[in-house]
C-alpha cells in the first residue's frame, strides 16, 4: 500500500488523521515507523517533530532513517525489513531518489511492499514513491520518483490550478495526475485509489488531457 499525502503542517497536527489511518493499515498494534527525512537533508528538527506527531498518533517507535549520514547498505537493509510503515517526509524528491539509489532502496520497498509493508510520503517525498511529480514552484517541470504507484503527483494542489496543466497533459493523452490537496491523501492498494482526508473539504483529483474527476 503505497500513500501520497498532499502536505499540512505535521506538527500541528494537520495530518493527525492520515497519520493514523497509515499506522492502523499496517494491522499492528504498537507500529514500528521508519522515518525517512531525506528531502530536508535530514534535518534533526524535522525528525524531532516527525517522530512526536507518530508517537502521539499511535506508533510505538520511530525510527529515523538518515540516508545523507552514509550509513552502512546492511544497516538501511535492516531497518525497511524491521518497518511496519516507512514515512517519506517532504523537501526535495530529487535528492531523495538520488540518496535513495545509493542504497538500492526501490527494490527494497518492492520487497516490502509484497510483504505487507505500507508505505507513505508527504509532498516531495510523495512523488518518490510513485512514478514522478511536479510542483509550482519548479514550473510544472517533471521530477523523478521510484514508480511503486501508476502516475504523478502533484502535491499542495488547489482547484483551478488544473488549468496551467493543460498544456502539458494535451503533450502525452496517456498522462495523467493525481493532484493532492493539503489535509488529503491518495491510497493506492495496487489495484485502485481511494482517499483519506483530514478535513471533509481536502480531496484529491485525477487529472487528465480529457479533464478532472474527483476521486472519491
Amino acid at each position: 500500500m503505497v500513500v501520497a499525502i498532499g502536505g499540512g503542517d505535521q506538527r500541528r497536527g494537520e495530518t493527525r488523521a492520515i497519520d493514523r489511518w497509515c499506522l492502523a493499515a499496517t494491522g499492528r498494534d504498537s507500529p514500528r515507523v521508519l522515518f525517512v527525512p531525506t528531502g530536508t537533508k535530514d534535518s534533526p528538527e524535522y525528525v524531532e517533530s516527525a517522530t512526536e506527531a507518530f508517537l502521539s498518533a499511535g506508533a510505538g517507535l520511530v525510527v529515523p532513517l538518515l540516508l545523507t549520514r552514509n550509513p552502512s547498505a546492511r544497516a538501511v537493509a535492516a531497518a525497511v525489513e524491521a518497518a511496519d510503515l516507512v514515512h517519506f517526509g517532504g523537501g526535495s524528491a530529487p535528492a531523495i531518489v538520488k540518496h535513495g539509489n545509493r542504497f538500492a532502496l526501490a527494490a527494497q520497498l518492492t520487497a516490502g511492499l509484497e510483504r505487507g509493508l505500507v508505505l507513505s510520503g508527504i509532498s516531495g517525498g510523495a512523488i518518490a514513491l510513485f512514478e514522478g511529480g511536479l510542483g509550482a514552484y519548479n514550473g510544472y517541470r517533471p521530477l523523478p520518483g521510484w514508480g511503486l504507484a501508476p502516475g504523478t503527483v502533484l502535491p499542495h494542489f488547489h482547484p483551478g490550478e488544473e488549468a496551467a496543466l493543460e498544456e502539458w497533459l494535451a503533450a502525452d493523452r496517456a498522462r495523467f495526475v493525481w493532484a493532492v490537496e493539503d489535509g488529503a491523501a491518495l491510497v493506492w492498494d495496487g489495484q485502485a485509489a481511494r482517499v483519506v482526508s483530514e478535513r471533509p473539504d481536502a480531496g484529491v483529483w485525477r487529472l487528465t488531457s480529457a479533464g478532472t474527476q474527483r476521486v472519491e
